[in-house]
């Protein structure tokens, strides 16, 4: 990689090139999971250490609900189901997560990662 990619300002610039600004994607609920743009962080955190943080700061800075930090503790302590519930004649999915075995403090280790990216934390709409 060029060494002016290593300048942080002009990564963090590269970053935020990627991503509406947050009072758009607070607006916006569809914004925050627009999926090119969610796939393109994860790959530029994925490609480079220099642009790590920036990425996964702006990949993990909204969150509406804390299922996606449960969902990256280890596989062995969870499983994962997803079920219809009707409300008002319309089925709509919702997701349950039932833990298997009681919780050891290695399994925050992925928690506590990602969780000291986020800012704005919310309930989905």
């Amino acid at each position: 990689m060029h060494r002016c990619l290593r300048i942080p300002e002009l990564a963090q610039q590269i970053v935020d090139s990627l991503v509406p600004t947050q009072d758009e994607r607070v607006k916006d609920y569809v914004l925050l999971n627009d999926q090119p743009v969610m796939s393109a962080l994860a790959r530029l955190a994925r490609t480079s250490k220099t642009f790590q943080n920036y990425a996964l700061s702006k990949l993990w800075e909204t969150q509406f609900g804390i299922q996606n930090l449960v969902l990256c503790m280890p596989d062995d302590l969870f499983y994962d189901l997803t079920s219809l519930t009707s409300v008002a004649g319309a089925f709509i999915p919702y997701r349950f997560i039932h833990f298997k075995r009681a919780l050891e403090p290695r399994d925050w280790a992925r928690f506590d990662y990602y969780a000291q990216f986020i800012k704005y934390l919310g309930c989905p709409p």
